[in-house]
């Protein structure tokens, strides 16, 4: 599994989280084409439930997409929003609705769930 945002900017602290996921999938053996996507939009739909909203762009902006290339399988979940990196890395500042590290969040708080639904396709 590969979180990546569509701009190409590393988010703070993602890497950690999904290089734990991908020794849990690759140790189990468990990275189905149905599983991966089932747990790639899940953490989009976890995500967009912390995700900032003023006007809506940002969260209609969230995306889940699915390739293979040699030897991996890839799910990206990310944001397509011009502004999406800075807001999900601007901890100090403050929203009405939702909050900074709202995709990185999702991903930390659910690791079990995320490998069940992997595992179960």
């Amino acid at each position: 599994m590969v979180v990546v945002p569509r701009i190409g900017v590393k988010l703070e602290g993602v890497a950690e989280h999904v290089n734990a996921l991908n020794r849990a999938i690759r140790d189990q053996g468990i990275a189905t084409q149905a599983g991966l996507i089932k747990a790639g939009l899940f953490v989009q739909r976890e995500s967009q439930k912390q995700v900032p909203v003023d006007k809506g762009n940002l969260k209609g902006s969230a995306y889940t997409d699915y390739r293979e290339s040699p030897g991996k399988k890839i799910v990206e979940i990310g944001y397509g929003a011009v502004y999406a990196v800075r807001q999900h890395e601007e901890v100090t500042w403050s929203h009405k609705v939702g909050k900074a590290k709202f995709l990185e969040d999702p991903i930390k708080e659910n690791t079990k769930t995320i490998l069940e639904i992997i595992k179960n396709g």
